[in-house]
Order: C-alpha cells, then structure tokens, then sequence
C-alpha cells in the first residue's frame, strides 16, 4: 500500500514539474518575443521604415479628353517612383475624381488645358479654387477641403495655361491650394504656353527636383534647358512659383 501510494505522489510531483518547466519556458519565450518588438519599434522609428512611400497622382487629358496629351508625364511618374515615391498616373480622367483625393498627395500633377480659376478634365468638367454655383460640370476645391487639408502636400503642379491668373468668379488655383490649404508650394502658368515646350519644361523641372533642388533651383534650370533646346522659351517663362520657393521634394522627409 505504502509502495503505491508512494508511486502516486512521485508521478504527480513528476507531472507537475513538467508543468512549472512548461510555464517557465513559455515565460521565456514571452520576454524573447516582446524584446523582438521592442528592437523592431525602435528600428522602424529611427529609420522611419514605418511609413509608407508618399503618394503622387499624375494626371493628363487626350485631346478628346479636353486635354493636351501625356506632355511629360510618364518621365514625371519615372522620376517619381525612382526616389521613393508611389507615383500613379492616369488618363482622361473627370474631375470629380482629379479632386476626390488631392488631400492624400504629397506631389499632385495635373497637364491639361486651362483657364484663370481652373483646370479642364475629362468629359468637360474642370476643377476650380473657388465654389460656382451656377457651374454643374465645375468642382471646386473650396466645396471639398478646407483650411489645412494640403498641409501634407510639398508640391502641386498646375501644368495649363492660365493657371497662375485670378478670375473673378473661379478663383486662383495657386493661391488656393497653398495660402488657403496648406500645400507648401504651387507652380502653374501665367500665359498661354507651346505644348512641346513645356513637355519639355516639366520634364526638366521634376527631374531637377527628385534630385534634391529647391523649386526655384529647379524652375531655373528647366528655363534654361529649355531655351538651349528650342531657342524660345514658348510662354514656360510666364510660371509662377506660389508658396515657399525653398521647397524640396526630395529627399523624402
């Protein structure tokens, strides 16, 4: 009797040492795994890894889609994505859906054709700064966001003529997008300007900032590159810089 009893007790005292080693190995692994996450949170917050690539949407009209064509679009999407950035790029698209996510990009593109106040989309319809209400194909940026909705873009580039001008009743797109909501810097044009060259200005503009300049700087080289290539400046010199001229969008930040 006493033998079992005996038996009994050591194969519980057995069975519960094998419990408290599972508990202390589980233990272990706990701490060995929240030590894990703490090396990585730190990683990720010194790096910065945690963010995702800053978006940029592109977007150019056919000439059936009120346009101009791609211009220099595709060499802006390449550059773009080539620092870091998602860049999208679309096509003849309305602008209603132009508009619906401008708050979201770091660098917004549009190259179309324009007018004071506002920029031509697909189908007829044009985005404006200012609120028209007697305008049903118009969608105006002061209907959607508000005073700092573009705090997080550096840059929208307004590539159409006529889109550093003021109108009376659609507004200044420039002036809308950086003092009114937020975005660090706008550039678009004061005059009518030749397609080829300003394809060729944009594609000079953004190629000298995803290398690092300012958009001055870079404002500057594309002018110049420019008038070497085609021996005019075709109305490029006509653009207007709003907003902070020391503006860079790279390195990403």
């Amino acid at each position: 009797m006493l033998k079992k009893v005996a038996s009994v007790y050591n194969e519980k005292n057995f069975y519960m040492k094998e419990m408290i080693q599972m508990i202390r190995i589980k233990r272990a692994l706990l701490r060995a795994l929240l030590f894990i996450l703490v090396v990585f949170i730190m990683i990720f917050t010194v790096t910065g890894v945690v963010y995702a690539s800053p978006l940029s949407e592109i977007y150019w009209m056919s000439a059936s889609g009120a346009g101009v064509g791609p211009g220099g679009t595709a060499a802006i999407q390449t550059y773009l994505n080539n620092v870091g950035y998602n860049a999208k790029r679309y096509q003849d698209t309305s602008a209603y859906y132009v508009r619906r996510t401008m708050n979201n990009d770091v660098v917004f593109a549009i190259v179309t054709h324009g007018n004071p106040g506002r920029v031509y989309c697909n189908g007829g319809t044009t985005v404006s700064a200012n609120i028209v209400l007697n305008d049903d194909d118009n969608y105006s940026l002061e209907a959607r966001f508000g005073s700092g909705d573009f705090n997080g873009m550096k840059f929208a580039y307004y590539g159409a003529c006529y889109t550093a001008r003021t109108d009376s009743t659609y507004g200044n797109l420039l002036q809308y997008t950086t003092a009114t909501l937020g975005a660090k810097s706008a550039l678009g044009f004061y005059n009518a300007v030749s397609d080829a060259h300003a394809t060729y200005f944009e594609t000079k503009l953004f190629y000298k900032l995803c290398q690092g300049s300012t958009l001055a700087n870079a404002r500057s080289y594309a002018l110049t590159a420019t008038y070497d290539k085609y021996g005019s400046y075709g109305e490029v010199n006509s653009s207007r810089i709003y907003g902070n001229s020391s503006t860079t969008i790279y390195p990403i930040n």
